[in-house]
């Protein structure tokens, strides 16, 4: 089940909500790891490596 969820996430595929389940489930360490390498790599592609920060200061 893991494996077919990892090649849903190379192949950018939605996940379903039995995927998600599974994923929010693990307790393998090793499991763990993979997937968060994978959220990296995304972060990655869509986001950078880039901070934005904000910030509002309010008077009265």
């Amino acid at each position: 089940m893991f494996k077919d969820i990892i090649g849903k996430i190379d192949h950018e595929e939605e996940l379903t909500k039995k995927d998600l389940t599974c994923l929010l489930s693990l307790e393998d360490e090793e499991e763990l790891d993979h997937i968060y390498k994978k959220a990296d790599d995304f972060r990655k592609k869509y986001i950078g490596d880039e901070v934005h920060l904000r910030g509002l200061i309010e008077f009265s």
